[in-house]
């Protein structure tokens, strides 16, 4: 083949890339990078009381906090509406009613960021008035600082439960974490999604599989060579080879991810595809009524929640494929290594349907909410007071961390001043640099001290409920997740509670609570505490 031609099958796959893109399935975690018809947000807050003294302390606090939650989950803010009147009455809150004027109007913004449910309303009818433009359609998104709300009848339901609860509990997604995955796509790297026929090596990029890159090589042969698909099923039978891979470019060296193209040949010379552009072109062409597409947005619940107990590894979640009206959720333990050595101990794949997860906790919740108020108030006491040390020693910390910093600028500027007069400066600029390194590590390590002393400041200044709405609030969770049928509602209600659990034998064998049940629970089995149960 001429260098012409070669250029030409590579403009061609390129091209055929492009559309790919369009077409696939993507991850949630590639659709999170998309960032298509991004909301505009406006942040809300207001005040808890007349009183004047308060309103200094509230507004700013909330807007403080909200402004951080939006910029940690990459929120685009476009207004800020602080709230002086009272949400007991209804009709009286001049902002509150420009604010749904707007969106309805479908000016400026079209969805709406507070400090909690009860910033918004205290009163049915404006708490009506904001259910309605989420029904329509008008209001995009809502969100809190407090906690995470779905747009559906489950979600309204969980909204009146938790009403009263101040849980910090948000919807996060890290702007920090999707620059990563763009900078790991860029350099061709592993990304979290396996490639038939490829091994990851310790830099996290792709390689031949010493095993299966031979296997997927006579693959494509064959399908060249125009080899049905059954065919190559019943030749390779662990391999499911369907339509959905043939139609990836991957095999010739093109990585699509998000909204991403990468010739993974420019960034990573030693990568070795299976088939050439234009072989694989000649395969689309083949295949081209072939296979069509499903796309979906359906939302599977429990991911990172579910260990395997063999391994350690967080299960998958999935659905079954049956066409009746049966499907079911499951988990499944995706390492291979984990399944292989099952094996060879003539044990199955770790696998567990979603509903024995759901009804050990529902059993757990039923048999382990009795909490007494002198229990409560003992646990609530005892973690402020932890948090309150710890807020202490960061400070501390970052005392000395500047400290430090302060030293390290004053020697700098001296080294600096004696750079102009010794006779021997290659000493001095030596002496500058590895104070300049030391200073980037100090400052580094203050701007950790300082994110976490904002998250544990964020902490402390949740609200917390008092014990009747706490207990009223497990009362009614059991039920809400026995009748909910809306999996993302149910996943976020099992996480409120519960950091995760483990599975092995079809069945949980140990689980994780969150804060502050974990520390309602160790009190209350801990000797010398009367939980007065």
């Amino acid at each position: 083949m001429t260098k012409a031609e070669e250029n030409l099958a590579k403009d061609a796959l390129l091209q055929y890339s492009k559309e790919y893109l369009l077409k696939k399935r993507k991850s949630k975690q590639e659709r999170a990078l998309l960032g298509d018809d991004q909301p505009r947000y406006v942040i809300y807050v207001r005040k808890s009381t007349e009183d004047d003294k308060r309103q200094v302390e509230s507004n700013p606090a909330q807007i403080k906090l909200c402004s951080k939650f939006a910029k940690d989950n990459g929120l685009r803010v476009v207004d800020i509406l602080p709230e002086e009147k009272s949400a007991k009455i209804p009709g009286k809150r001049d902002k509150f009613n420009k604010m749904i004027k707007t969106i309805e109007e479908g000016k400026s913004y079209d969805s709406i960021l507070a400090w909690h449910p009860d910033r918004l309303a205290r009163n049915m009818k404006e708490a009506g008035e904001i259910m309605d433009l989420l029904d329509s359609g008008k209001i995009k998104d809502l969100k809190f600082v407090s906690y995470s709300f779905t747009n559906d009848a489950a979600g309204k339901m969980t909204l009146s439960i938790l009403f009263a609860m101040a849980k910090e509990f948000s919807d996060k997604l890290s702007v920090d974490t999707k620059r990563g995955i763009k900078t790991k796509v860029e350099k061709g790297m592993y990304c979290g999604s396996s490639k038939k026929g490829y091994a990851v090596n310790s830099s996290k990029y792709f390689m031949p599989d010493d095993e299966k890159y031979g296997i997927y090589k006579n693959i494509w042969k064959l399908v060249i060579k125009g080899i049905s698909i059954n065919d190559i099923k019943e030749k390779y039978p662990d391999e499911k080879v369907s339509y959905e891979y043939l139609k990836d470019p991957f095999a010739a060296g093109v990585y699509c991810y998000g909204d991403q193209i990468v010739d993974l040949q420019l960034v990573h010379e030693n990568f070795k595809p299976l088939v050439t552009p234009e072989e694989f072109m000649i395969v689309q062409r083949m295949f081209n009524n072939r296979g069509g597409w499903v796309l979906t947005d359906e939302f599977l619940p429990f991911r990172d929640f579910v260990k395997c107990y063999h391994c350690g590894n967080y299960m998958t979640p999935g659905r079954s494929r049956s066409k009746s009206d049966n499907r079911y959720l499951y988990l499944v333990c995706a390492n291979k290594n984990c399944t292989k050595e099952l094996k060879q101990k003539g044990l199955k794949q770790n696998r567990i349907r979603s509903k024995e997860i759901v009804n050990y906790v529902i059993n757990f919740l039923k048999s382990n909410t009795k909490v007494s108020r002198d229990l409560y108030q003992k646990v609530i006491k005892r973690d402020r007071q932890d948090l309150v040390d710890e807020i202490g020693e960061i400070k501390r910390q970052i005392k000395t961390q500047n400290a430090e910093i302060s030293k390290l600028e004053n020697k700098e500027k001296l080294y600096s001043d004696k750079l102009l007069d010794e006779k021997n400066p290659d000493l001095f600029k030596d002496r500058i640099t590895s104070i300049l390194l030391i200073r980037k590590g100090r400052k580094e390590d203050l701007n950790e001290l300082e994110m976490k002393l904002s998250e544990l400041e964020t902490k402390l200044a949740l609200e917390i409920p008092d014990y009747d709405s706490f207990v009223n609030f497990f009362e009614k969770i059991v039920v809400a997740i026995q009748k909910t049928d809306n999996p993302l509602l149910l996943d976020n209600m099992l996480k409120l509670v519960f950091l995760n659990t483990t599975v092995g034998d079809k069945k949980v064998l140990g689980y994780e609570l969150n804060q502050p049940f974990k520390s309602f629970w160790s009190m209350k089995n801990s000797s010398g505490v009367d939980d007065g149960t």
